[in-house]
Order: structure tokens, then C-alpha cells, then sequence
């Protein structure tokens, strides 16, 4: 989720903009925006005046500093009413997750730390911020993307890349250049160069599949390719297998690019107890997660594992129970 909060002048009017992100606990409850006439200050909960009513418009204390607008010039002040960032400099300040500050001048940003000093000028076309970059922000200057830490460091020194996407569960940042795709690590290195016509992080594993023309391959995080381009699907089975598709056939490849459960499946469902579920040509059959098969295709129905040791199995409207193992416990 996107985490912006600013105000913007147009002309004495003043423009919020919240995420629905709670900034309740981030408020500072102990002063509250007091009104006296057209002015704005602070007051405690006693209603007693702290911060003299001076502003034409104020917003709540976040994180010990808050946004005023004077004489229609937007600034930033704490809770002793000391301006912190200077009134006119900016257009816009957004808080931002990461911890920065993000400034705007004349149509472009830039930001400034939790000391109001600003680390990097005002440069930038775009920023994005979400709440889950875990301190990264995008930004782009012109047609190029980069990665800004929480320090305000660019991962990319003269980016190259016409885009940049986060898979921060594998520790990774998605680039592209040329209409290709590759990937580089939260430390800005290149692991993998973009060579792929796509490429993505499985979630949850630190795996991905990249793909050439139709076909998909399964990667790790060094980039290393451990499967030919042979399939159409790659998805996340566990953090170490995964479900493959060839045409309308499934299959299990594991995290070394072998196929343990072969690719001729109509349908392939992982039970919470470990054991796998594959139906062939309308019969039912069981595997297990290394790749073994526990039970043929040979069942018209085969129950949930909900006892990790046994469960219920159909042939011909005859019902009876098989254990995890296969056995049948029926004469």
C-alpha cells in the first residue's frame, strides 16, 4: 500500500492527500491543530495555546513534526514550533516509509532525512513508496529507474534501466532494459543481466522462472538455470517444489530442475499433510513429496487426508481406506 501524506498549495486552499494506512498511533496526542479565528496553532488536551495561532492551516504532529502553511508557503515545524524545513522551499513534503522525506521543487523531488537535511536534491520525475518495500522507494529521473535506500543511496550509479520491481522475499530487484529482463540484488549488483523476455520471483521461495519465447525455466538466486525452456507454467507448490504445466498436463519439478512427479496430469493439489493429489483421465491416484508414487490412478474419489495416516478412496461406489503409504484396508 502506498503511504503519501501532503499538502499542497493552490492558492490559499489546501490539499491532503492519506493512504487508509492507520497514522493514529503515529500522531503526537499531546498537541492538537487549535483554531482561533482564521489562524491555526497548537494546543494541548487542556486547550491551552502552546504553539501561538500563526498559521493560515496546519496538520496534526506526525512523528514529532507537523505541516503548516503560512503567508501560502508550505513548511514543516516540531513540537517547540521551530521550522525544520524552511517556509517557500518546497512545493510538496510526503512522509514516506522508508523513514525520508520527499521534497518537491519546480515539478521535481527529491528528499530529505529525519535531521531535515537534504540528501539528495530535487531531480526526480517520479517517486513511488509502498509500505512493503521494506525501505526502498522507486524513482525515475527522465526515462531511467533507480532504487533509493532509506540513507538515500542509489543502488544504480547512471542507471541503465527503463524499470525496476521488487521481489524483496528472495532479496531481489527486477530490471529491465531493452525490453528484457533481469535481476540484481537490494545491494544494487547485477545477478542476472537483462536477457529474459520476462522474468519473476515464485512467492515465498527464492526461486524464479524466466522466460525465452513461449517457454518457462526454473532459476535460483545465484540465476543459475536448473531446467531447460520446456514449460508453460511455473507456480510455487512449497518453498522448494513447484508445480509445472506443459500444454494442459501437470507436473512437480523440485528445486533442482528435476521432475518428480511427471508431466501427464489433468490436475495436482498438495494436501496439508504432505501428500499430493493427481488425478489421470478421470481416476485418482496419490503421491508424496519426494516424488514417489503412494497410490495409482486408479480411484473414482480419494478424501482429504485430514488423519495424516489414512483416508477414504472410491472405486465403483465401493468406499474403503487407504493409508498414507498406499496400502488398501479392504478384502
Amino acid at each position: 500500500m502506498k503511504r503519501i501524506i501532503y499538502i499542497s498549495i493552490i492558492s490559499v486552499a489546501i490539499l491532503v492527500v492519506c493512504s487508509s494506512y492507520n497514522m493514529v498511533d503515529k500522531y503526537n496526542g499531546a498537541l492538537i491543530p487549535f483554531c482561533k479565528g482564521k489562524q491555526w496553532g497548537f494546543a494541548d488536551t487542556n486547550r491551552k495555546v502552546i504553539i501561538k495561532c500563526n498559521y493560515d492551516k496546519v496538520q496534526p504532529f506526525i512523528d514529532g513534526v507537523a505541516l503548516v502553511i503560512s503567508d501560502n508557503a508550505l513548511g514543516m515545524i516540531d513540537t517547540k514550533g521551530k521550522t525544520v524545513i524552511g517556509f517557500g522551499k518546497y512545493e510538496l513534503i510526503t512522509y514516506l516509509y522508508n523513514g525520508l522525506i520527499q521534497v518537491t521543487s519546480g515539478g521535481k523531488s527529491g528528499f530529505v532525512n529525519r535531521q531535515y537535511k537534504e540528501i539528495v536534491s530535487c531531480k526526480y520525475d517520479a517517486v513511488v513508496d509502498y509500505d512493503n518495500y521494506k525501505g526502498f522507494v522507486q524513482t525515475r529521473a527522465g526515462e531511467k529507474w533507480n532504487v533509493v535506500t532509506r540513507e538515500g543511496k542509489e543502488l544504480f550509479k547512471n542507471s541503465k534501466y527503463s524499470d525496476v520491481s521488487f521481489f524483496l522475499d528472495a532479496g531481489m530487484i527486477r530490471v529491465t532494459l531493452k525490453k528484457k529482463y533481469g535481476f540484481c540484488d537490494t545491494l544494487g549488483k547485477e545477478i542476472v543481466s537483462p536477457k529474459y523476455d520476462d522474468c519473476q520471483f515464485i512467492e515465498k521461495t527464492k526461486f524464479a522462472w524466466a522466460k525465452q519465447g513461449d517457454k518457462k525455466a526454473l532459476l535460483d538466486i545465484t540465476g543459475k538455470e536448473l531446467s531447460a525452456f520446456d514449460y508453460d507454467e511455473i507456480t510455487g507448490f512449497t518453498s522448494n517444489l513447484f508445480k509445472i504445466k506443459k500444454g494442459d498436463k501437470l507436473g512437480v519439478i523440485n528445486g533442482v530442475g528435476k521432475e518428480i512427479v511427471p508431466c501427464n496430469f489433468d490436475m495436482i493439489v498438495k494436501f496439508d499433510t504432505g501428500i499430493v493429489f493427481v488425478m489421470k483421465d478421470k481416476k485418482y491416484g496419490l503421491y508424496n513429496l519426494q516424488g514417489k508414487e503412494v497410490a495409482p490412478c486408479k480411484y473414482d474419489w480419494i478424501s482429504d487426508f485430514d488423519n495424516k495416516a489414512f483416508t477414504s478412496v472410491q472405486i465403483n461406489g465401493k468406499e474403503f481406506y487407504i493409508d498414507n503409504k498406499g496400502a488398501e484396508y479392504i478384502e
